[in-house]
């Protein structure tokens, strides 16, 4: 134990990870917006913290936009409708997924970098294991089932596949303001790792996580919260999208204790849009 640390526990002041834990509690007590045990309440969180989250893009104006574990890369679209000027970089690792969405989609003319690869730890390859078989189940649509890490369920099949892989860091060298978009299916622990640098200078991040690990390896809710905040980004908002895992929105330290205008959309986010739309299911 650090000296800090013992002069906290002296002074009976809470440590670190004691106050994230009761803000983890705080974050909780936001479902009184919602009713989660109506079909579709759940999903009607999800919706509700998107629309915070474009919100706040819209604020901050960052100079880049990074999309991991993209599929079709329905954020990056929306960031484009927001600003022609933005750069948007959206990776996916699947190889059936990129192919797909590749042919069918508009990158291209909307000015999208749309990139096959993983967002991992180190530049290189690695291991995609592309999920076809949860319990018996065969999985027709593998877009939130495959993943760089393999799924703790042992009635899970899959096939291996290597595919390219970049870090963070090591594609945004450059330093400039950006907001990110993860959802790698538990692998938040190789894009933090990956992209520490990238991540200290981010304005936001919204970031799929969970109460358990589902993923072999996989990172926690709060050790994803702990690690963000040591590089300056709190979380501000969460939803309740599953029961085991949900999408935290985290906020540079240094901007929502400065930007009037972000207090104020939080304000309007737990007041008013929230409220909306649970009203309107």
């Amino acid at each position: 134990m650090g000296i800090r640390s013992k002069l906290r526990k002296l002074l009976g002041v809470p440590s670190t990870e004691e106050m994230l834990a009761l803000h983890e509690v705080n974050l909780l007590a936001t479902a009184h917006a919602f009713d989660l045990w109506k079909n579709g309440e759940r999903a009607t969180s999800a919706r509700a913290l998107d629309d915070l989250f474009f919100a706040v893009v819209r604020i901050l104006e960052p100079s880049l936009f990074i999309e991991a574990g993209a599929k079709k890369a329905e954020a990056s679209f929306r960031v484009r409708e927001m600003s022609k000027d933005i750069r948007i970089v959206a990776f996916e690792a699947s190889p059936e997924n990129f192919k797909k969405f590749s042919a069918e989609l508009a990158f291209e003319s909307n000015n999208i970098e749309y990139i096959h690869a993983a967002v991992s730890d180190k530049p290189g390859s690695v291991i995609f294991y592309n999920v076809t078989e949860i319990r018996g189940e065969k999985v027709w649509n593998n877009f939130g089932a495959s993943s760089i890490l393999q799924r703790k369920d042992s009635g899970s099949k899959f096939t291996e596949v290597t595919v390219p892989a970049f870090t963070l860091d090591s594609q945004f060298a450059e330093s400039e303001r950006c907001v990110l978009w993860i959802d790698v299916e538990g692998a938040n622990e190789q894009v933090i790792v990956g992209g520490r640098n990238v991540l200290a200078r981010a304005d936001a991040v919204l970031i799929e996580t969970s109460y358990e690990p589902i993923w072999d390896g996989e990172w926690t809710a709060a050790k994803v919260i702990a690690e963000l905040f040591d590089l300056g980004l709190i979380p501000v908002a969460r939803d309740f999208e599953y029961r085991r895992n949900f999408n935290i929105l985290f906020v540079r330290r240094s901007l929502f204790l400065n930007n009037v205008n972000l207090c104020t959309q939080l304000e309007h986010y737990h007041s008013v849009l929230a409220k909306r739309q649970f009203q309107n299911t």
